[in-house]
C-alpha cells in the first residue's frame, strides 16, 4: 500500500519509528523530571537530537531548537513573539490558515498586514514581495511550497529580500 495523507494523520509509520517508540517505552523516562537514569537518558537524547539540528540549521547552538506539538504551534508562537504594534509583515494570499489566522489577530493589535496576491496559476512573484517591503518590514511570512497547488516558491530569493531589507524570514515549511 502506498499512503499519500501521511502529512494529515499520524498513521502510518515507518518499522524504524515504530521499533524507536516501543524501545523509547521501556527504556526512557521524561527528561527535567528527575535524577534518575531514565529521565537523565531522555535528557541526553533530546540534547542530541537538538544538537544534530542546530548543525544542520545552522543555529548558534542546541539551546536555539525548540520543540514544539505540531507546526502550527511553531508558527503561531514565532508570530506571537515576533511581531508587536508598529510592525510590518509581508505575507501571500496562499498561506494556510496556520499563518492567517495569527497575523490577523497581530493586525487587530496593531501590527500592519501586507498580504501579496498570487498569479492566476496560484505562484508567488518575488517581485510583489519586494515591492511589499517598508522601512518597518520585520517579517516575512509565507510557505515554501503549496499543499493545495503544488506550487514551490523560490525561498532563497524571499530570502534575499527579507535580509537586503534587515527583516526576518519565517518560513511555513509544512504545507
Amino acid at each position: 500500500m502506498i499512503y499519500l495523507d501521511s502529512a494529515a494523520t499520524s498513521f502510518y509509520k515507518p518499522k524504524q519509528v515504530e521499533q524507536a517508540v516501543c524501545c523509547a517505552f521501556h527504556t526512557i523516562g521524561n527528561a527535567g523530571r528527575g535524577a534518575h537514569a531514565p529521565t537523565l537518558e531522555a535528557s541526553r537524547v533530546l540534547y542530541r537530537t537538538r544538537a544534530k539540528l542546530a548543525r544542520l540549521f545552522h543555529a548558534e547552538s542546541a539551546s536555539r531548537i525548540a520543540f514544539t506539538a505540531n507546526v502550527t504551534q511553531a508558527l503561531n508562537m514565532a508570530i506571537d513573539g515576533l511581531l508587536h504594534a508598529g510592525d510590518h509583515v509581508v505575507t501571500t494570499v496562499c498561506e494556510h490558515n496556520s499563518v492567517l489566522r495569527p497575523l490577523y489577530k497581530k493586525q487587530e493589535n496593531g501590527v500592519f498586514l501586507t498580504i501579496v496576491s498570487a498569479d492566476e496559476n496560484g505562484r508567488i512573484d518575488p517581485q510583489d514581495v519586494q515591492n511589499a517591503m517598508r522601512e518597518n518590514t520585520r517579517a516575512i511570512v509565507m510557505h515554501h511550497a503549496s499543499n493545495v497547488t503544488g506550487n514551490v516558491v523560490p525561498i532563497q530569493h524571499i530570502a534575499d529580500i527579507a535580509h537586503q531589507a534587515g527583516a526576518l524570514l519565517v518560513v511555513d515549511a509544512a504545507q
